[in-house]
């Protein structure tokens, strides 16, 4: 698991990077797997300084793997996700921020300042929401030990 200071990759002064957001109107996407816009935010000292949409297609997860890395972006906040896109994207290099919900702008603020995730977590996703193996109780087994979103700050 993370610790706080590491929930954003935006966090040095005038540093740049990139991340991308699975995105339904202005909210993060509630299911990843279902998502056809993938918004791609650059930030600079952990604020958002330009964004772009693309169009994607719910299921080609390898689509949204190869977007993210010719964009630059280290990092994909989504809504649920099923384990085996969850493991190809992990495994693609990308760091995985799953189970977010909430008005986009909202939680890239969260990220840009790598404050406390506990109120952009989807419901049932905190550590009472976790089996005794670690994984969440609601996404079939899928472990977060490379993602902070299961991670409860105090």
């Amino acid at each position: 698991m993370r610790d706080r200071a590491e929930l954003s990759v935006a966090a040095g002064a005038g540093k740049s990077d990139k991340v991308g957001v699975t995105v339904w109107g202005r909210r993060i996407s509630p299911v990843f797997d279902a998502s056809r816009t993938l918004l791609i935010v650059e930030l600079i000292a952990g604020s958002p300084v330009d964004s772009q949409q693309l169009r994607i297609t719910p299921g080609r997860t390898e689509e949204v793997i190869r977007l993210l890395r010719e964009c630059g972006a280290q990092a994909l906040i989504c809504g649920a996700i099923s384990a085996e896109p969850a493991r190809k994207i992990e495994d693609g290099g990308i760091r995985l921020i799953p189970f977010i919900t909430g008005k986009t702008e909202r939680v890239l603020a969260w990220f840009g300042s790598g404050g406390s995730i506990d109120g952009y977590q989807m419901p049932g996703c905190h550590e009472q929401g976790r089996g005794r193996s670690g994984h969440c109780c609601r996404d079939g087994g899928l472990s977060h030990k490379h993602g902070p979103a299961h991670k409860k700050n105090s």
